[in-house]
């Protein structure tokens, strides 16, 4: 098995910090490895990207502090993004894992045996829910649902005979509008957040928002 040295090199321009790259594209390489289910290593990774988000540049990133202060991030991401108690301790539990997972991998590659699941079983209620998702989720204000004039329902054609339906409240935003593109992104068949025009959607889209 190679070493995650070797095969978690960070893409250019990835990210600005190479200590969390690294263990995201562990992430990823573990996915690819078969030692984690692909969605879940996409979980962890996307957990991790968004607590270390609110690190400001003079705080320690290595692997060792951000395990040892995680609960404080946790903390502060859902403070800073007015996140329920129960999805930043979700995140911090996905991201804990894998930080964990990352010093066992790098103290002895050979004997690293992963945290694939059984064939057949059922993953966590938490893991069957987007990290991407839940950050969308969380930002969203819940709001009635409201039941619409049959005039009021569109239709946008995809080709091939396949085509959207949707139904607008009486006023939408172009906020408002770009998060529910973030939604529907996650549930792309090809979704990729490791994908840097993909990733690029979400922080144009979020950096407007804010």
């Amino acid at each position: 098995m190679e070493t995650a040295a070797n095969d978690t090199t960070a893409d250019e321009g990835e990210m600005s910090r190479p200590e969390i790259t690294q263990v995201m594209n562990f992430a990823r390489l573990m996915g690819e490895k078969g030692l984690y289910p692909v969605t879940t290593a996409r979980f962890r990774a996307s957990a991790l990207e968004a607590l270390t988000s609110i690190l400001g540049d003079e705080e320690p990133c290595d692997v060792q502090s951000l395990l040892d202060n995680l609960d404080s991030i946790a903390r502060r991401w859902a403070t800073k993004r007015v996140a329920k108690p129960d999805t930043a301790s979700t995140y911090a539990t996905r991201a804990r894992t894998l930080l964990k997972d990352f010093i066992s991998y790098q103290e002895s590659p050979l004997s690293f045996k992963g945290r694939n699941r059984p064939a057949g079983s059922r993953p966590a209620k938490t893991e069957r829910v987007t990290a991407e998702a839940d950050v969308v989720a969380e930002e969203a204000p819940a709001e009635p649902k409201v039941v619409s004039a049959p005039d009021q329902v569109r239709s946008f054609p995809l080709g091939d005979s396949r085509e959207i339906k949707y139904v607008l409240p009486g006023e939408l935003t172009a906020k408002e509008a770009g998060k529910f593109f973030l939604h529907i992104l996650t549930m792309c068949s090809d979704f990729d957040p490791f994908s840097p025009a993909q990733a690029g959607l979400f922080k144009l889209i979020k950096s407007d928002s804010h």
